[in-house]
C-alpha cells in the first residue's frame, strides 16, 4: 500500500512565526515590535542562521496537521513517541471503527 500523505493544516506565515519567536533571543525589540522587519529574505536569512547554529526551540512555535494512510503500525508510533503534536492516523488497526478496507463511509448509514 503506497504511503499517502495530505497537509490538512498549518500555522500561517510560519516563518515568519519561527523568526518572531526567536528574534525576542537577539534583538532588543519588545513585544509590541518583535514582527517589525521580518521581511521574506530577512526571515530566510534568520532561519538559516537559526538552523546552522542549533538553535531550534523557536520552530516548535509553529505546527502543521498530516492526514496520514499507509503506515506500518510500527512507523505510525515512532511519529507518536517523536513529535510535539498529535497524530491523526488513518488505518483501520489503529484507530478507526470501521472494517479493514472500508473508506469514506460517512453518510452511509452504516455503523461497524
Amino acid at each position: 500500500m503506497a504511503i499517502i500523505v495530505k497537509l490538512i493544516a498549518g500555522t500561517p506565515d510560519a516563518a515568519k512565526v519561527v523568526a518572531a519567536a526567536a528574534k525576542i533571543c537577539y534583538s532588543p525589540s519588545g513585544a509590541v515590535g518583535i514582527m517589525d522587519g521580518l521581511d521574506p529574505q530577512k526571515t530566510a536569512s534568520f532561519l538559516k542562521m537559526l538552523r546552522e547554529s542549533g538553535h531550534l526551540s523557536p520552530f516548535e512555535h509553529v505546527s502543521f496537521t498530516f492526514a496520514i494512510e499507509g503506515l506500518s503500525r510500527v512507523a505510525s508510533h515512532q511519529l507518536v513517541r517523536h513529535r510535539p503534536g498529535q497524530l491523526f492516523a488513518a488505518e483501520p488497526a489503529l484507530c478507526r471503527h470501521v472494517r479493514a478496507g472500508v473508506h469514506n463511509t460517512a453518510g452511509s448509514g452504516k455503523k461497524y
